[in-house]
């Protein structure tokens, strides 16, 4: 009889399809406890498109590139097909399963660059207890207090990254920490390795991990900024990189990324000189919806299409374009806006939208510019509504991108039944010139 850790996985390895190498790598997967990773390695060849092609361009440049959280293999077997001559991987995984196949598919691509280490990755060596996702493979975490999300909850060693390197004798060039909510943990032992030159990072960022590890942005954050970096948030569902600063991923983290949404993103970290500036343009330049809305004075931006200028200006807490707008999905959303020109007199912002109420019960929503209420509104229906409200130069040069919020207390279930929860249906936006002082 098979033990817990015996899996059933592919008689044959699926043939990943990523442009420009060949021959293709090809990756075994699970077939009873994945439905997540591995299904779309099967049925796509790729997974995290957009991470994927960030990261490709990141690999090439790398000498020693530091994958945790490896899962199955699929960004270690990339690495190891396209970093340079002399390069090497080191893929650290805690889950049994998961690092047999990962070292199965570093076999079946032949790579002689990768060392394994099958441990959780954390602050220092010890035992940890791991609760493995048996719908999603990649979701398996690490929890405060031996909680869990499963009943299969193993223990697993832990070490330092610091320390595996240390003895491995390598500084790393490019990280990518992917660890459902263990990332500061983790951070905590890598204090030596992210002050290495030119070192480049990828980290999740998600609030509703960090929360069940009794953690926070404010935590994540702090462990990060103690360098000064190029920093940018990486939008999978969007593709789209943006730049911002550490105090926005706070913010973010109780607004558009609080844990009840479970969302999350990506916080891309560079070092910061010209070079890496470059980098950044470059792989901006992979998707055209990169920049916030650069907003000309007078344009109307029509939200309630697909169109890339709609793009550019909604980051997240939005749900699909539809006829009579955008509806906002849960508690906040935002609209990022860089205009062209801020005149002393300020902005005027003109937003037509509706909402999810009724005479009877309105739906109220309160207006943030830059973090500051700049008024309430209040709708009884879908049928638009022209609101105008002047926005200060002072204010508006606050931060750029300038930043539209649009917090609603309390949301409506949709009426379809589909999960979401509306408040305001946006269908356009217009930024003009203020009159008078």
């Amino acid at each position: 009889m098979a033990s817990a850790d015996q899996m059933a996985t592919d008689q044959a390895p699926s043939v990943l399809r990523i442009p420009d190498l060949d021959p293709a790598p090809v990756m075994f997967t699970h077939t009873d406890c994945d439905e997540v990773v591995s299904k779309d390695l099967r049925e796509l060849g790729v997974w995290e498109p957009y991470e994927t092609e960030v990261l490709r361009r990141l690999m090439t440049r790398a000498g020693v590139f530091v994958d945790i959280g490896a899962n199955i293999g699929y960004y270690t077997v990339l690495a190891g097909r396209l970093m340079p001559k002399g390069s090497h991987v080191v893929a650290i995984e805690p889950d049994p399963r998961n690092a047999a196949l990962l070292r199965r598919n570093i076999e079946a691509n032949r790579l002689s660059n990768v060392t394994v280490v099958e441990a959780a990755a954390a602050a220092g060596p010890g035992v940890a207890t791991l609760s493995r996702n048996h719908v999603n493979r990649g979701d398996n975490r690490l929890f405060a207090h031996g909680q869990g999300h499963s009943a299969d909850r193993i223990a697993v060693p832990t070490v330092a990254v610091d320390d595996v390197l240390a003895e491995l004798g390598l500084g790393p060039t490019l990280i990518k920490i992917d660890a459902q909510g263990a990332e500061p943990l983790i951070l905590r032992g890598l204090t030596r390795s992210m002050q290495t030159p030119g070192l480049a990072m990828l980290v999740e960022f998600w609030p509703h991990g960090l929360l069940g590890m009794d953690s926070s942005p404010d935590e994540q954050m702090a462990l990060l900024e103690r360098r000064d970096w190029l920093l940018s948030a990486m939008f999978e569902d969007s593709r789209r990189i943006i730049p911002c600063t550490f105090q926005d991923l706070r913010r973010w983290g109780s607004t558009i990324l609080r844990p009840d949404t479970l969302r999350f993103l990506n916080a891309l970290l560079l070092p910061d000189d010209p070079a890496h500036r470059a980098l950044l343009n470059e792989l901006a330049g992979i998707t055209d919806r990169v920049d916030p809305f650069a907003a000309r004075l007078g344009a109307t931006v029509s939200v309630a299409d697909a169109s890339p200028t709609a793009h550019h200006a909604i980051p997240a807490g939005w749900s699909w374009p539809e006829g009579f707008g955008r509806w906002t999905n849960g508690q906040a959303a935002e609209l990022w806006i860089s205009p062209a020109k801020i005149p002393d007199s300020g902005l005027m912002l003109s937003v037509k939208a509706g909402g999810m109420g009724d005479p009877r019960d309105p739906c109220q929503v309160v207006v943030r510019v830059n973090g500051r209420v700049i008024d309430r509104w209040s709708y009884t229906g879908t049928t638009p509504v022209e609101h105008k409200r002047r926005i200060s130069a002072e204010l508006a040069r606050l931060r750029l991108p300038m930043t539209v919020e649009f917090l609603i207390p309390r949301p409506r279930p949709s009426p379809s039944g589909d999960g979401r929860t509306l408040g305001l249906a946006l269908r356009s936006l217009t930024i003009t010139q203020a009159k008078g002082g």
